[in-house]
């Protein structure tokens, strides 16, 4: 008889598993598809206040505050949290700017060499 309930804790541990995993599955995955989004976003807008600080500058800047704080639009100045996630680095040629979560990562070179 105790064979049989060596199978049986088995079969159980095993199945709370794999319902664990499919359970997991359902639920990361819009998650994962929000935080993309969310994220892709965010690279753009900051992107554009790059982009125009280089215009009004000539220059890129050295960080992305600089960049933020240099755009007088309310919706800018209310990302300068989310952009802390973002890491941001200046380079000879341009800059990049790159996120690195659980799920998603994401990076973009911006290079003005032609």
């Amino acid at each position: 008889m105790k064979p049989l309930r060596v199978i049986h804790l088995t079969f159980g541990i095993l199945a709370t598993v794999l319902l664990v995993l499919i359970a997991a599955a359902l639920v990361l995955g819009p998650l994962q598809n929000a935080q993309s989004s969310r994220i892709e976003d965010l690279g753009s807008k900051l992107q554009q206040s790059v982009e125009t600080y280089r215009q009004a500058q000539g220059h890129y800047p050295d960080s992305l505050l600089q960049a933020i704080t240099a755009t007088s639009s309310p919706q800018r100045l209310a990302a300068e949290s989310d952009a802390q996630k973002m890491a941001y680095r200046r380079t000879d040629s341009g800059y990049e700017l790159s996120y690195k979560g659980w799920w998603y990562h994401y990076t973009v070179s911006v290079s003005n060499k032609r």
